[in-house]
């Protein structure tokens, strides 16, 4: 019902941020590492999947 396709799109969205919040705790050393690329493509990802909920 609604209250598990809110609770999904809420699961979603709070993953997004996540990676968002990891990246910036990280980011001195993802860019030591090189993995600038990669986690721009795990964000991309973690975006798609919520908003595509959306649609």
């Amino acid at each position: 019902g609604l209250v598990t396709l809110n609770f999904m799109q809420e699961k979603k969205e709070a993953d997004f941020r996540y990676g968002l919040v990891r990246v910036r705790e990280n980011a001195e050393s993802i860019a030591f590492y090189g993995g600038e690329e990669n986690e721009m493509q795990l964000l991309l990802y973690r975006f798609r999947r919520a908003f595509e909920n959306l649609t």
